[in-house]
């Protein structure tokens, strides 16, 4: 699956993010710009591709730093618990608001010249932290995954499996997790609700045919 990065701009640094939109795809990632301008069904459009992103790109400047639009982009991406890299086209100060959101250590400072030498750094920041999210998010899906397996034939691992999976899958409904971590969420889900099932019936059957389990242990 490829990733997918939202690009959000000023309209005075259109011709930036048209280049960054360009070595981003380059290197196979996926984007979509989050229009700067004002339309009725902006906010619905926007929130369309946030929710489908992996991260954003957000052209930082003296312009977007003063646009309601802009930190309206940002504020709605770190709810959602994604990454965003800032490329600083100059040192203007930060509305409240944007140095609110942007605490974070993804900054590549990109006011010196030449543009092409940061636009290579900001594939390879981008590619990295993607890539690192991504591990992070598939180690979580895939031990729901091995635990729900496990609870077929060890039925008390099975209410973990489900748990993990069920935290897992609101993970990726809210954006936290990515979606490449939905199968072995479900994987988790499904075992570890047979697992239960399966323990429920042996306790039935066992009841129902007055045997006693612990009696084989003793044995």
């Amino acid at each position: 699956m490829k990733y997918r990065i939202a690009i959000t701009h000023a309209p005075t640094d259109v011709v930036v993010a048209t280049s960054i939109r360009q070595v981003l795809e380059g290197a196979a990632l996926k984007c979509q710009f989050l229009s700067p301008l004002t339309s009725d069904d902006h906010e619905k459009h926007a929130s369309r591709i946030i929710d489908k992103s992996d991260a954003m790109v957000l052209v930082l400047s003296a312009a977007a730093s003063g646009s309601a639009r802009v930190e309206k982009h940002v504020e709605t991406m770190a709810n959602h618990g994604k990454p965003i890299i800032t490329f600083r086209m100059d040192h203007a100060p930060l509305s409240k608001q944007l140095e609110f959101y942007l605490s974070t250590p993804h900054w590549l400072d990109a006011s010196s010249q030449p543009l092409e030498k940061h636009l290579t750094e900001l594939v390879l920041t981008t590619r990295k932290l993607l890539d690192e999210r991504r591990l992070r998010t598939a180690r979580k899906g895939k031990t729901a995954a091995i635990l729900g397996i496990l609870s077929l034939p060890i039925n008390f691992l099975s209410p973990i499996a489900v748990l993990l999976g069920i935290l897992e899958l609101r993970s990726v409904k809210r954006g936290r997790s990515l979606l490449s971590s939905r199968k072995y969420a479900w994987i988790g889900v499904v075992s570890g609700s047979l697992g239960m099932i399966i323990w429920a019936a042996s306790i039935f059957y066992w009841w129902y045919s007055g045997i006693d389990p612990w009696d084989w242990w003793a044995d």
